[in-house]
């Protein structure tokens, strides 16, 4: 299994590195980097009216691999 490194980013917020993954596949790296996102965010959006974060993968050499975006929009009907 090759390794890969997550890092999520957004909100103004420095990067959040979600450490060492050992992964089989690059199907795999697109499953995790959506379930940290969706893990990160409950609490990272949780008070945010709007707000982006993005997940990046890179592989072992650092060569990025996989990104993923996350955006939350929130409004109050009139």
């Amino acid at each position: 299994m090759a390794r890969y490194y997550i890092d999520v980013d957004g909100l103004g917020r420095h990067s959040l590195d979600c450490g060492e993954q050992e992964l089989p596949s690059l199907r795999a790296v697109r499953k995790e980097a959506i379930g940290v996102l969706l893990e990160v965010s409950r609490d990272a959006l949780g008070d945010c009216d709007q707000g982006e974060l993005t997940a990046s993968v890179r592989d072992g050499s650092g060569r990025l691999v996989f990104r993923a975006r996350l955006s939350l929009m929130t409004e109050w009907p009139d």
